[in-house]
């Protein structure tokens, strides 16, 4: 229902363009709404706007590569990761359209919150560790909880493992592990409280096989927190090896999750790469070159 209802709002894409006559726009795309109205509604606005520049921003891998070629409707596209550039250019005419450009992310080292309670939580008196991020099956969070649930929190039941997300899943077991023992489920949190969570975290973890480059990743690492990163990110895998994990044995996750946590080992990833001195410039050169 949620992206049936987004879906609708593609249809407000014509007047708005109508009314503030832009001369570019850039479009995030989200690959959830496919197979939806975003593409022919898209494909109308571009070819009725042929002045405006239409660049498309993608930020993950969902796009099925039978239906890239629809990107070619953008007169640019920008590729917030290596991984998320390789997978566009399975449709090969994209190839002089596409830039890599990372995400901006802003400096957090210095982040303070004025509160640590949320939801009546009092997240200085507890150590967990920490997934932001969509509940389903598909970032592995069916096997991060049962790495917790049946290996970390049996050998110390003093860590929690707090969750917060939308629950994409109708899987009655992962369901059910969000209520059980030193599991905190928080449903779905603005950006400030995941940023207070990240604060007083003793360990963030995302292990999803399917992320570009995950904002709940490089938000601890500005943080300078401990992380656990997901792999298949060319990024993480050159520049911190050891902070990724590639495994789906709820054994070796959970094994890796108390080292870390006896170890509180930092992430060496360059997070500077990700300023927006260094974004912002190569995001102009792509907005102020005229439409082919």
């Amino acid at each position: 229902f949620y992206y049936f209802i987004q879906n609708l709002t593609y249809l407000r894409l014509p007047f708005i363009l109508f009314k503030g006559r832009p001369s570019v726009v850039i479009v995030h795309s989200s690959f959830f709404n496919y197979p939806g109205i975003f593409y022919p509604i898209m494909r109308l606005i571009t070819r009725t706007f042929r002045k405006i520049k239409f660049v498309g921003d993608v930020r993950d891998r969902g796009l099925c590569k039978k239906r890239i070629y629809q990107l070619d409707i953008f007169n640019s596209i920008v590729a917030c990761s290596k991984n998320v550039e390789n997978h566009l250019l399975h449709y090969h005419k994209l190839k002089p359209k596409v830039h890599h450009i990372p995400i901006i992310q802003e400096d957090l080292s210095s982040y303070y919150s004025d509160s640590s309670v949320i939801f009546g939580y009092d997240l200085r008196k507890i150590e967990y560790i920490l997934y932001a991020g969509l509940i389903k099956e598909s970032k592995k969070v069916d096997i991060l909880l049962d790495s917790f649930i049946n290996y970390v929190y049996l050998k110390n039941e003093n860590i929690k493992f707090i969750l917060c997300g939308i629950v994409k899943t109708n899987n009655k077991q992962v369901v059910n592990n969000l209520k059980d023992k030193g599991v905190i489920f928080l449903g779905n949190v603005d950006r400030d409280n995941v940023l207070k969570l990240m604060r007083y975290s003793s360990l963030c973890i995302n292990i999803s096989p399917i992320e570009g480059l995950p904002r709940s990743s490089l938000e601890p690492i500005a943080m300078g927190k401990p992380v656990i990163l997901p792999p298949f990110v060319p990024e993480f895998k050159m520049m911190c090896p050891s902070c990724v994990l590639d495994s789906s044995n709820y054994r070796e996750i959970g094994q890796k999750i108390l080292s870390f946590l006896d170890n509180e080992e930092k992430c060496d990833y360059p997070i500077m790469k990700h300023s927006i001195d260094n974004i912002l410039p190569k995001y102009m050169h792509i907005l102020s070159s005229k439409v082919k």
